[in-house]
């Protein structure tokens, strides 16, 4: 090419077949594998639950606008029209409880602990990918962060052949090492930040408490940074929700990281995401 970059596609290039093969397990709110854009072209749901911390859910149970944040993850990462890997198989780890702002860190850690576990059973070295739209754990008197990040790091996520992807949160704050934040300071994490539609971080944005921003986090331990600034999520009945506007904004490229690994396919993608 004239430029003088190369670009390496498979021979037959179709975008319905992109992240076939691959399992996304999703650490976040329930999901609603009834979604359009979480189904496949036969009108099949492609979510399968998982691990559910919180398994008694209300039908009429309407969403707060914190919830719902699992479906948008995912629509981004696979959606059929929208997502960037519409083959992909969808596993949910539900770690919230219904109407409920906020979850434990011990259902992190043992929800990971059941997708290791499951890598391993079902033989998905390779191509596995976990999404965890998440804004980590900071030192605290049961040091449960840096434990999960030693378990990452002990398993070696080479070894496994497991793609973990992680926010890097929406705090407004450098991550540092005296201002640590587990997992995102592990080499074995790779860790996500927003941009907003100038192309700048995502951050210092107002919030509804007077004097308090959020926005993306930022610092040294960033791997990459993707647009999370107005992106559409479309739902049911024409009905599209646009981030920020969705709970958690700065996590939404969490999943469109993962995906975009996953989408190139098997051995290669994380040889092509360390190089």
């Amino acid at each position: 090419m004239e430029s003088g970059f190369n670009i390496r596609l498979p021979p037959r290039f179709s975008r319905e077949e992109l992240g076939a093969g691959v399992t996304i397990f999703s650490m976040d709110n329930y999901m609603d594998r009834t979604l359009p854009e979480l189904l496949d072209g036969q009108g099949n749901p492609r979510v399968t639950y998982g691990r559910d911390f919180f398994p008694n859910h209300n039908p009429n149970h309407i969403n707060m606008p914190f919830e719902g944040h699992g479906d948008c993850m995912m629509i981004h990462a696979a959606g059929r029209i929208t997502g960037l890997a519409p083959a992909a198989n969808i596993v949910a780890i539900n770690l919230f409880r219904e109407g409920i702002d906020g979850g434990w860190g011990e259902d992190v850690y043992r929800g990971f602990r059941w997708i290791v576990g499951q890598v391993r059973t079902r033989g998905l070295q390779n191509r596995a990918v976990v999404s965890m739209a998440l804004t980590g754990v900071g030192p605290n008197p049961d040091d449960f962060g840096l434990r999960f990040q030693r378990y990452i790091e002990r398993i070696d996520m080479d070894v496994l052949g497991l793609i973990v992807v992680h926010s890097a949160g929406n705090t407004n704050r450098e991550i540092t090492d005296a201002e640590p934040l587990y997992p995102q300071m592990s080499d074995q994490v790779l860790v996500v930040a927003g941009m907003a539609c100038d192309g700048y971080f995502w951050k210092d944005v107002e919030t509804d408490v007077p004097g308090v921003l959020a926005g993306s986090n930022f610092g040294e331990v960033v791997d990459l940074v993707a647009p999370c600034e107005d992106l559409p999520a479309p739902l049911r009945n024409g009905v599209v929700l646009l981030i920020p506007e969705q709970a958690a904004p700065s996590h939404a490229p969490s999943p469109l990281a993962s995906l975009r690994v996953s989408s190139m396919g098997k051995d290669l993608a994380r040889t092509s995401w360390t190089s």
